[in-house]
């Protein structure tokens, strides 16, 4: 791919090419200057960008049909996104790109994606999970605030990380105060669940500061010692 189709994965934007930071991972660039923090100039080492730092097994490999669909949506490529889904015959890898599709935003796409997986899934759990995070990402806060919630409160709190990945962060306190409600005890558990998901979508975003703080508040719920180091790992990392 060359300079010319490029655009940071932050601002979206394709001018200054000489500041555009690639990853050595996937497709994806990044102007030097969107970074959190920023670099004053392009790094003698390998840098891979978030996604694949934080997802080290989607690391690019240009083999998977899945994995391309994922990276051309990140890259805004939707014409080469939409062949390559063309190609997944599956409703597993159709519920993870439905899934790519609404960390993304892109929540027209992702009822096309999700109805095509339900016309050849046996189980439609997954899908129904992914459609109620759908409803709950296009309501207000108003609306939201008036349902009815049923389920365990391990569900509830992964649509709690998926409105933190879409940065809809007052939507997702509300959905961990339900989820606290539906756990019979161990509310602790349920907190440093979500203060992880949280740290994970700051760190995507290269929202740092957000992920210091997110870390401090989670080492008061880490208990167990394991726990505590996980802890103490992440928050030296962005504390760098």
């Amino acid at each position: 791919m060359s300079l010319e189709t490029l655009c940071c994965a932050v601002c979206h934007g394709g001018k200054q090419e000489d500041q555009l930071l690639l990853c050595d991972g996937c497709p994806a660039a990044v102007h030097l200057f969107c970074l959190q923090p920023k670099l004053s100039r392009i790094p003698e080492v390998d840098w891979y960008c978030p996604a694949c730092t934080l997802r080290p097994s989607q690391i690019w490999l240009g083999t998977s049909p899945l994995l391309e669909g994922r990276r051309w949506l990140q890259l805004r490529q939707y014409a080469k996104a939409d062949a390559t889904l063309q190609r997944l015959a599956d409703d597993d890898a159709l519920i993870a790109m439905g899934q790519s599709c609404v960390e993304q935003g892109l929540y027209h796409r992702a009822d096309e994606v999700l109805d095509r997986a339900h016309q050849m899934a046996k189980d439609d759990t997954d899908i129904v999970f992914w459609r109620r995070c759908l409803s709950l990402l296009r309501a207000d806060l108003a609306e939201v605030s008036t349902l009815q919630f049923q389920g365990e409160a391990a569900e509830l709190t992964a649509m709690a990380g998926v409105m933190l990945v879409r940065g809809q962060y007052d939507k997702a306190d509300y959905m961990l105060k339900v989820a606290l409600t539906q756990q019979k005890g161990n509310h602790d558990a349920v907190t440093l669940t979500y203060l992880g998901q949280s740290c994970l979508a700051a760190l995507a975003q290269g929202n740092y500061r957000r992920a210091k703080k997110v870390l401090i508040r989670a080492y008061a719920f880490a208990v167990a010692e394991s726990v505590e180091s996980a802890v103490l790992f992440w928050l030296s990392s962005v504390c760098i």
